[in-house]
């Protein structure tokens, strides 16, 4: 897996994605990363460049990292290779205005080398000249093993 620097924060970033309107509320940004970090739910921001911007504990515990770890990957490095190139599209349409979400399934790569299946909901926010992915993550592991037919939907 590549490594790269530190991610920077929602508020370094300038990214309210909670701003859909004109100006800033004062606050919003530091409300909305503390909404993040406090989730049960896995959630990674990522730039279009495809780096993370900001991720939160279940994130990095889902997959076997300190949040520290997990922000020194490419979210290409932690998804299966075999999912890479509908990343890649996916991500794509997003950013080209073809779609405004995604959700569909995704093989990753735990720390451990372990594959987890999960399923991924992804949305995409403006603000100026900033962009950013918003992904929350399921993680769909034990729903395979139990019903297979669900890896040909998009696993396999």
């Amino acid at each position: 897996m590549g490594r790269r620097g530190g991610g920077e924060s929602m508020l370094q970033s300038g990214i309210d994605p909670g701003q859909s309107g004109e100006g800033t509320r004062p606050g919003t940004e530091d409300i909305y990363s503390s909404l993040i970090e406090r989730l049960d739910l896995a959630v990674a921001v990522t730039n279009i460049e495809g780096e993370f911007v900001s991720l939160n504990h279940a994130f990095a515990d889902l997959l076997g990292f300190t949040v520290n770890e997990a922000r020194r990957y490419l979210p290409s490095d932690i998804v299966h290779p075999d999912c890479r190139h509908d990343l890649e599209r996916e991500t794509q349409q997003l950013i080209d205005g073809t779609v405004d979400t995604v959700t569909t399934y995704r093989k990753l790569v735990r720390r451990d080398g372990t594959v987890l299946h999960a399923r991924v909901h992804k949305t995409i926010a403006r603000r100026g000249p900033a962009t950013v992915i918003m992904t929350v993550f399921d993680d769909f592991t034990d729903v395979v093993w139990e019903y297979p037919q669900i890896a040909d939907r998009g696993l396999s």
